[in-house]
């Protein structure tokens, strides 16, 4: 399988979790996060920017995952810039790697 169509399957299916996480606990559409990608040399990450009152704050922002461009393994952010050592899923998966997430990103090992 090709890795875009499967990164659009995991973005789509990780902005749902997360938008199911706000709707839930009464904080949607006013609130919430969008998940947005920068392309890297070597990884796509993905950042959380903020929704507050209905806008997109785009000074907000951060690391919510980060996926290898070459394999699609789904990586749990270290810091801002850079991954953690381990793979926590892939977005190669049946079910895009979701079973590796929460509306937080990544699950801990």
């Amino acid at each position: 399988m090709e890795i875009q169509t499967q990164l659009d399957g995991f973005l789509v299916s990780a902005q749902n979790m997360v938008d199911d996480h706000y709707i839930k606990n009464g904080f949607a559409p006013l609130q919430g996060c969008k998940l947005i990608t920068i392309s890297g040399s070597k990884y796509i990450k993905i950042v959380a920017k903020t929704i507050h009152n209905g806008q997109l704050q785009e000074d907000s922002g951060s690391a919510w995952a980060f996926i290898d461009k070459t394999t699609g393994e789904i990586f749990k952010p270290a810091s801002s810039k850079i991954p953690a050592k381990h793979a926590r899923g892939s977005i190669m998966s049946e079910d895009f790697g979701l079973s590796c997430l929460t509306p937080y990103g990544p699950k801990y090992l």
